[in-house]
């Protein structure tokens, strides 16, 4: 991976910033104070969350939240991430090209940079930034120069080395939690066989009950084939009944009809007469009206004291329910608490059982732990036969181990001289790698600026098209202006049309017969053959027309105003474009420049033949194979004491297995009395048929007595308050009783009078019907003489249907199903309970049949347990060994690397870079090895740097270093050599180096200038 971008907003001296990298090594250099060392402290905080101090000090003085986003490309999927983190709770990160928050929060965000940094499992971030990714400034060789103890605490937690013991420490705990889990699987084995004691009895219920299922379904299946013919049978009556049926409703529907026409006709001339008479009539009811207003209003007057007695009357009817209610609550009280005290007598029987029971339960489960004892030493006896024979193959093995030990006696010499070889091999080797590294090095520069000129030329090409495009936008925008004034004027016109034709709406609703609805008089102002009503309905038509013609234009003008505002806007971007234009121009023509530069110098290296390489590194690897077959011959020779130690310790253990096994097969062979003991335990326990729970449903019963007592007493006082209730509502409804006799005089007034009271409000509005009435008699006298013929036909319909069907034999026919029916309701009622019976039973055996597999279950995670136990225990054993033994392998693999980078800095193949077991730093020169305190100091920051760049490169993916004032306290010289050094290292993509002084601008790829800033509250800049 590598940082491509540091975005700081309100961070120490920073108010707003941004930086960019590239790939290579780039120099941050700037006086002192400027704020170098806060971009690396950035990137820490944000992707290793490492800072040394309070974010309350990492924030800009005044400001209340200060952020951090730093974005990367993963060597994962070769994409860029965004890291942001803030000094409240944010901490997130976002994918720029989705536009999406990939993890949020620290764990998911620890988890997500730990897999695209391609860091080792268990490896503590923080001390591998602090150690080998970004050492703090002053300490590069800070902690090479400390004594051994401190030295190892230092590195130990990097390389993970107490992870071994600590796991082995762990791993107690787990022995322990499953000699815990082997106890409780032999308490489920003994709970399991109790269950299984109603197996054989329970199969034979449940094939009684299936052989009553089957009859029961053969006895339903008859009964419903006799019910299906007999309701054929009596579906062909219902046809004719509901023949008849309808014959004679259409018969007596035509007949109604028929009578209704003859009254219809008498009414209409009735009403004719009616109206001729209608003012007459008026005035011979007046009296009548008059009496009958008087009526009206004393009903009013009457109703509010009806509605004062209803209520008394629904408040005595619910009190007499609650009466009843209250009544029925004592008897079930007064029952119940008789059942609780028949309980109680019973559990005193029950207590002698009980007591046998117990007794015979903690019997039980004596004899039953004494077998799972016994039971448990035959296996132990199994397990010591495997572990005397896993001696036996340990001894042989170990016999073998000595010989080849013993046959490894002179694999030192062979070491010495295959590592002299090696040394020369890596001289050459790495000689000529370095014209191969450089030259490919430039051409990943070349590609990087080709794609990067690609791009800007899609960029310049994507912009001119945008320029012609915003172009066309012109014209367009400068008619907003006026379209916007078409369109407000619109509006308005659209408003009043809008309001007009509301108010014809509101009038034409209002006008009834031509009368004027202000004055209730015939409008003058309507001409011959005009109503006011046509009069608004044409001047509502036209205004109508007028605004479906106004809201089109409306509609169309609304798109065009629309369109040039859009044009507006796009025209207003044409000047920052152009802008933008120039800009990738120029950065278009310094990538080209770059291109050429890039051309000449690779033209400039020398050939390097990937055949000479190749033959090299396969000289190299032959020679590593041959001194790590050396290596592991002194290995298996310095093993020779501890192996023969060993096998004296075999012979030992052996003797004492031997005696166990004798003690174990001893008790392991009463396990068949221990059985028979506890099979008669559980036939006596039987034969007591559980009294213990039959006891637990009574005593739940009898201890509700005391309270069903009090229950019973306040069932009994609630009932006397209702009763004295419902006797005060009595009372309060006696001064209601003439309330009726006033109410039916006042009605019988109302009803005398009601017919005169309508009558004279139609009178005047029924004499002005008279011509209509003398059309409506002639057209009902046709009605009534198609209503004769109709009826005719309808009656001799309904007497040739009425002939054909028979009623006794329907009667007769429908009481026949119904009683099939019942019968087969009754039949599949005892069929459903059959069933439910069969299928209780069938559930109860498969529950058993599982609890019957889940004994061998059981029994196989008991041995899986035990086994697992002593697996554990081995693997105990094992890492106790093994951290000494990975310790070794990692200082081995970093020394190697170590030494590759020191060679490539130092360009002197004749010195050689060993780290050893105490985490010393050795280098060999002319055969004499000189430690890492006689160094000089440029030597002891090259070979701190050399450590902690193979650490690095050993323990992760990661290939980005940071060098925080790595020339402190050198003199120029020596800063000189040492910039040229780190120059000179490859195989990383990153390398940051943060100083204040000039030595590191002529050897790296990129140079960074931090400016400090001159007043509170201004910008920092930075240029590159």
């Amino acid at each position: 991976m590598h940082v491509t971008r540091v975005e700081l907003e309100d961070i120490k001296s920073y108010e707003r910033a941004e930086f960019t990298f590239e790939r290579g090594t780039t120099a941050i250099v700037g006086r002192n104070g400027a704020g170098k060392t806060t971009i690396l402290e950035a990137i820490a905080w944000a992707l290793f969350d490492v800072l040394d101090y309070r974010k309350e000090d990492f924030l800009r003085r005044g400001a209340k939240r200060g952020s951090v986003s730093v974005t990367f490309e993963s060597d994962v999927d070769e994409r860029q991430y965004t890291v942001h983190r803030d000094t409240g709770q944010r901490y997130y990160v976002h994918d720029p090209v989705l536009n999406l928050r990939l993890a949020e929060g620290k764990t998911d965000v620890t988890a997500f940079v730990h897999q695209h940094l391609g860091i080792e499992p268990g490896t503590d971030l923080k001390a591998l930034f602090r150690s080998a990714i970004g050492v703090p400034q002053g300490s590069f060789t800070a902690e090479f120069l400390l004594a051994p103890g401190p030295r190892k605490a230092a590195f130990d937690r990097l390389l993970k080395v107490e992870e071994y013991r600590e796991s082995a420490e762990r791993l107690r705990d787990t022995i322990n939690l499953i000699r815990d889990r082997a106890g409780e699987v032999r308490e489920r084995i003994a709970s399991v066989e109790g269950q299984l004691a109603r197996y054989d009895e329970l199969i034979e219920e449940h094939r009684v009950a299936s052989e009553r299922t089957g009859e029961l379904e053969q006895a339903l299946a008859a009964l419903h084939r006799e019910a299906d013919e007999r309701a054929e049978v009596v579906s062909l009556l219902d046809q004719a009944e509901r023949l008849v049926r309808d014959t004679s409703a259409l018969a007596s529907r035509l007949a109604i009809e028929q009578s209704g026409s003859e009254r219809r006709l008498a009414e209409l001339r009735n009403e004719r007469e009616r109206a001729e008479q209608a003012l007459a009539r008026q005035r011979a009811t007046e009296a009548d009206y008059q009496a009958h207003s008087t009526a009206l209003e004393h009903l009013r007057e009457l109703e509010a004291e009806r509605s004062e007695r209803d209520q008394l009357r629904t408040e005595a009817e619910r009190t007499a329910r609650e009466v009843m209610a209250a009544e029925s609550r004592a008897r079930q009280v007064e029952e119940a608490r008789s059942r609780a005290e028949g309980a109680r007598l019973t559990l005193l029987e029950l207590a002698h059982e009980i007591r046998e029971q117990e007794e015979l339960e903690r019997e039980r489960e004596r004899l039953r732990d004494l077998r799972a004892r016994s039971l448990a030493a035959r296996e132990r006896l199994v397990r010591f036969d495997a572990e005397l024979e896993n001696l036996r193959l340990q001894h042989k093995e170990i016999r073998e181990r000595i010989k080849h030990a013993e046959a490894s006696c002179g694999a030192q010499t062979r070491v010495e001289q295959l590592e002299s070889d090696r040394i020369d091999i890596e001289t050459t080797l790495s000689r000529t790698s370095e014209a191969a590294t450089s030259h490919k090095h430039l051409l990943n520069q070349r590609r990087e600026i080709v794609r990067d000129a690609e791009r800007l030329r899609r960029i310049v090409t994507t912009l001119e098209k945008e320029i012609a495009d915003l172009a066309g936008f012109s014209a367009k925008a400068a008619e907003v202006a006026q379209l916007e004034t078409r369109e407000r004027e619109l509006s308005e016109q659209l408003a009043h049309l809008r309001a007009e034709i509301s108010r014809d709406q509101r009038m034409r609703a209002e006008v009834k017969g031509g009368l004027c609805p202000i004055l209730s008089e015939r409008c003058l102002n309507i001409g011959e053959g005009q109503t006011l009503e046509s009069y608004f309905a044409d001047h509502l038509a036209t205004n109508s027309a007028q605004l479906n013609h106004l809201e089109k234009q409306h509609t169309n003008l609304g798109v065009a105003t629309r369109a040039a505002r859009e044009a507006e806007k796009h025209s207003s971007r044409i000047e920052s474009t152009q802008t933008q234009l120039a800009n990738e121009h120029q950065l278009l023509m310094e990538r080209e420049a770059a291109l050429a530069r890039l051309d000449q110098e690779i033209a400039a290296l020398p050939d390097v033949s990937p055949k000479r390489l190749q033959a090299l590194k396969m000289q190299l690897f032959g020679t590593d194979g041959e001194l790590k077959t050396a290596r592991e011959a002194v290995l298996r020779y310095a093993e020779l004491e501890p192996l023969k130690r060993r096998l004296r310790e075999i012979e030992t253990e052996g003797k004492r297995k031997k005696e166990e096994h004798a003690d174990t097969a001893a008790a392991a062979n009463v396990i068949a009395s221990l059985e028979q003991e506890i099979a008669d335990v559980e036939g006596r326990l039987r034969k007591l048929n559980d009294p213990r729970g039959r006891a637990a449903a009574l005593r739940a019963e009898a201890e509700r007595e005391a309270f069903l007592e009090v229950e019973a007493q306040a069932a009994r006082d609630a009932l006397n308050t209702l009763s004295n209730q419902s006797q005060a509502l009595e009372k309060g409804l006696e001064r209601f009783a003439g309330l009726d006799t006033r109410w039916a005089e006042a009605s019988a007034i109302r009803d005398r009078t009601s017919g005169a009271y309508r009558e004279h409000l139609t009178s005047a509005a029924l004499a002005a019907t008279l011509p209509t009435r003398q059309a409506e008699v002639a057209r009902a006298e046709h009605e009534a003489e198609r209503t004769a013929r109709e009826a005719a036909k309808a009656r001799r319909a309904f007497e040739s249907a009425a002939a054909s069907y028979d009623s006794e034999q329907h009667a007769t026919e429908r009481g026949g199903l119904a009683f099939v029916r019942e019968r087969a309701a009754a039949a599949g009622a005892q069929l459903d309970n059959a069933r439910e019976r069969s299928e209780a039973l069938r559930a109860d055996l498969a529950r058993l049949e599982e609890v019957r597999l889940s004994l061998r279950d059981e029994f196989r995670a008991k041995e899986r347990l035990e086994t697992l136990h002593e697996a554990t225990d081995f693997v105990r054993d094992i890492l106790k060994q093994a951290g000494p033994l990975v310790t070794e392998s990692y200082l081995y693999n970093i020394s190697i690397e170590a030494n590759q980078l020191f060679r490539e800095i130092t360009g002197e193949a004749g010195r050689a870079l060993r780290w050893s077991r105490d985490y010393e730093i050795m280098l060999e020169e002319g055969g004499y090895e000189r430690s890492f305190i006689n160094l000089s100091g440029g030597e002891q920051m090259t070979a701190a740097l050399s450590i902690r760049l193979a650490l690095l490169k050993q323990l992760s993916d990661i290939r980005v270093a940071f060098f925080d004032e790595p020339t402190v306290n050198m003199d120029a010289e020596r800063r000189e050599r040492l910039a040229q050094q780190i120059g000179q290292v490859r195989h990383f993509d990153q390398l940051f180096v943060i100083s204040h002084d000039d030595a590191f601008e002529e050897t790296v790829d990129h140079v960074i200038f931090v400016e400090g800033q001159k007043d509170e509250g201004e910008m920092m800049s930075a240029e590159g």
